[in-house]
Order: structure tokens, then C-alpha cells, then sequence
């Protein structure tokens, strides 16, 4: 893992360790189906990593279908291989 290294406001040297990139199988802007209890079944993209296992799911026009939902909850549809997106509509 790679580290960071910071100073603070009084010059002193501060070393970070950043966050994980992939957590439970799951990383940044992977398309996933989410199933919510009060909200049913949803699908969008994982904009959000937390270290204990639940993520931030939204559009493409970025609406916030959830925030915290477990890795539990949630079912791979498409691995994003690169760092942005392609989603093709047909009209």
C-alpha cells in the first residue's frame, strides 16, 4: 500500500495511508443492483467506499438512490475497468 506524506500547518511531516480501493470485492463506479427495503430494487454505480463494508450508490445524473448500503445488499452487474464511464442508451 502506498503512503502519503503531508505537512501540517506547523511545517511537521504527517504520513496518510489512503483509502482502500477495493472493499468486500466492490470499487469506485462498479454499475451494481442494490435492494433496499423501503426503496425495492435499484440500480446505479458505487460513488461511495467505506472501510467497514457499505457504500454510496447514484445515478449517472447524480441522484442519490442510497448511502450507506452493506456489501451484503448489493449484486455486481458490470466491473468499471477504467476511470470513467461508457453507458450506452437506446433511444
Amino acid at each position: 500500500m502506498h503512503r502519503l506524506w503531508n505537512e501540517n500547518k506547523k511545517g511537521k511531516t504527517i504520513v496518510r495511508t489512503p483509502a482502500n480501493r477495493e472493499v468486500f470485492g466492490f470499487k469506485l463506479w462498479d454499475k451494481v443492483r442494490a435492494y433496499h427495503s423501503k426503496k425495492g430494487l435499484m440500480i446505479g454505480y458505487i460513488t461511495g467506499l467505506r472501510s467497514r463494508g457499505s457504500f454510496e450508490i447514484r445515478t449517472l445524473e447524480r441522484d442519490m438512490l442510497t448511502s450507506g448500503i452493506t456489501y451484503k445488499k448489493l449484486e455486481l452487474i458490470k466491473r468499471q475497468k477504467k476511470n470513467y464511464i461508457i453507458e450506452v442508451v437506446l433511444i
